[in-house]
């Protein structure tokens, strides 16, 4: 899992993430004082789940912008009033925590985190690019596109150059979701929109709330949409 954790309170954050950082399935966390440099970095990176406190009000608002950028991510509050707690659930928080936490509430929180995403496909992959590593949703995902030697991965907001091949990607995921479209391509069903007709060899494929577009090959086309 990949985790951050934001809390203006050095000593609160940083208990936070001992404790998050024992458990075996953690392949990441990062902790944050301030909320805007959390909410910038959701523009180009995602978290499986985000530990919050809300000092105020403002936290709530905060909330509300992490479900604007991932409708899906985990949001536990960890504060010191039980002021919000409506407000809260009402962004569908997975748990929410009065300080001082109870470790063994947070270890049964983030194992009810992990298993509901080892039964989704919103799971984080992990990506290099030639300046820093990515950590992306797997359903954010609309396509991969190979390049020469390379491979882009797209998403609705951003693109990721990889020094690797397609090939190195066909069997990552669930084939239910992920299919080899073309030879340089691999969508996401999930996120078609629709597939255009075309007098050419390839279809071209567009994807809901976005203008990129993929390829399909005519051979490949029907299973694509489950015929």
């Amino acid at each position: 899992m990949y985790i951050a954790v934001c809390d203006v309170n050095l000593l609160d954050r940083t208990s936070i993430l001992q404790h998050i950082n024992k458990m075996d399935f953690i392949k990441k966390s990062e902790g944050f004082s301030d909320p805007s440099k959390l909410l910038k970095k959701l523009h180009s990176r995602s978290y499986d789940a985000i530990f919050l406190d809300i000092p105020s009000i403002n936290g709530i608002e905060f909330a509300k912008k992490i479900r604007q950028l991932d409708s899906e991510v985990f949001i536990v509050f960890i504060t010191e009033t039980d002021k919000f707690v409506h407000e809260a659930f009402s962004l569908y928080a997975t748990d929410y925590m009065l300080k001082p936490f109870k470790a063994d509430r947070l270890r049964k929180t983030l194992h009810y985190m992990y298993d509901k995403i080892n039964r989704s496909n919103n799971r984080v992959m992990e990506i290099q690019t030639e300046d820093a590593y990515h950590y992306i949703k797997q359903n954010r995902i609309l396509f991969f596109q190979e390049t020469d030697s390379n491979c882009i991965i797209h998403t609705e907001l951003s693109e990721f150059k990889v020094n690797s091949p397609l090939k190195n990607y066909e069997h990552l995921f669930d084939d239910e979701i992920f299919i080899k479209s073309h030879s340089k391509y691999i969508v996401n069903k999930q996120k078609i929109s629709h597939i255009a007709l075309s007098k050419t060899p390839s279809f071209t494929v567009h994807f809901n709330n976005s203008t990129k577009t993929a390829l399909v090959s005519k051979d490949k086309r029907n299973r694509l949409i489950g015929l």
